[in-house]
């Protein structure tokens, strides 16, 4: 545990924004590849269309994904939770800091989203409602941030991926030096998985709130995405890179497999029995069209014939008639 851990008079930053650009890097890769799998027969057969409509959202929404990424590894990064001597900043909740005299409690939970199969351990704020009201603005948050009640309470770590022990050592021994709750409550102890690792008390010093990076190009940032990775997320990177680019190549035709092979001779062989059947359509269409031409000429003519004989005009064939000889 590092100095500035045990130091309640330091600054401490969790969840970074480019630590979960980085970590969602992979999930926009997988998704692209899943989208033009599903938008692609590889068994040669026609492509339904949930399936389409399904691999189209898988692509739009992970190009979309993948955006906000580069975007966000452009701008200086930014802390989700942010640990200071004025209180803790939880920004999935607020802008605002939470005092620590506003803060009754410290506490672990266990929370869990609707389709999680299993509960998360996270640290536990209990406050006032009154205060949880004014922190909020009076707005929703999803049961595994926060909980309106009496008292309220706020989760600060389901969504981020933080040392759970450290973590919760920081908050508490940051809670008892300056709640006026914790008054007459006992100090936390160094989880023993750390104690062994804490370094000699140096001087205080602020770890920044924000971390800045220079600006970097697409290419760069994909360097940099790869680069800072777990080699789990290497391989994910690296195996859905390869099948965009194989699923990619397969729709220009650079490959294909034996059934598309199949299925794109028996759509020529359609497509030419189509082209056959439309120009013969075509022609018997037309020549309809010319013989109804022809007959609506006949009785035309006919009409005025006989219209001459009852208005007693005749004198001889009208000229449509004559041009008929």
């Amino acid at each position: 545990m590092t100095p500035e851990v045990t130091d309640v008079q330091s600054t401490l930053t969790y969840g970074q924004s480019h630590d979960t650009a980085r970590a969602l890097f992979p999930v926009t890769l997988f998704g692209i590849a899943l989208g033009l799998f599903l938008l692609i027969p590889f068994d040669g057969a026609d492509v339904d269309r949930e399936r389409r409509w399904l691999g189209v959202g898988f692509v739009l929404g992970s190009l979309a994904l993948l955006a906000m990424i580069l975007y966000r590894r452009s701008q200086p990064s930014m802390p989700s939770i942010v640990l200071s001597a004025q209180g803790v900043l939880f920004r999935d909740i607020s802008e605002k800091i939470i005092p620590w005299h506003e803060i009754r409690e410290v506490g672990v939970d266990h929370v869990r989203a609707t389709n999680d199969l299993f509960s998360t351990k996270v640290t536990k704020l209990v406050m006032s409602k009154s205060f949880y009201t004014a922190l909020t603005g009076g707005s929703w948050r999803v049961s595994y941030v926060g909980v309106e009640g009496d008292p309220s309470e706020i989760y600060l770590s389901y969504l981020h991926k933080l040392p759970f022990d450290e973590f919760q050592f920081a908050v508490r021994s940051r809670w008892h030096a300056f709640s006026r709750y914790a008054v007459g409550t006992p100090p936390p102890e160094i989880p023993l998985a750390t104690a062994e690792t804490a370094q000699p008390s140096r001087a205080p010093r602020a770890v920044a709130a924000v971390q800045r990076v220079r600006s970097f190009a697409p290419i760069a940032i994909f360097a940099d995405l790869f680069q800072s990775s777990t080699r789990a997320q290497r391989l994910v990177m690296v195996v859905s890179t390869i099948g965009i680019m194989g699923i990619v190549s397969n729709l220009l035709g650079v490959w294909s497999t034996a059934a598309q092979d199949k299925g794109r001779a028996s759509a020529a062989e359609w497509r030419v029995r189509q082209e056959k059947f439309d120009a013969d359509r075509a022609a018997t269409e037309a020549d309809q069209r010319r013989i109804q031409k022809m007959w609506d000429s006949t009785f035309k003519c006919m009409d005025e014939y006989w219209k001459l004989h009852e208005q007693g005009q005749y004198k001889g064939d009208p000229e449509c008639m004559k041009s008929k000889r």
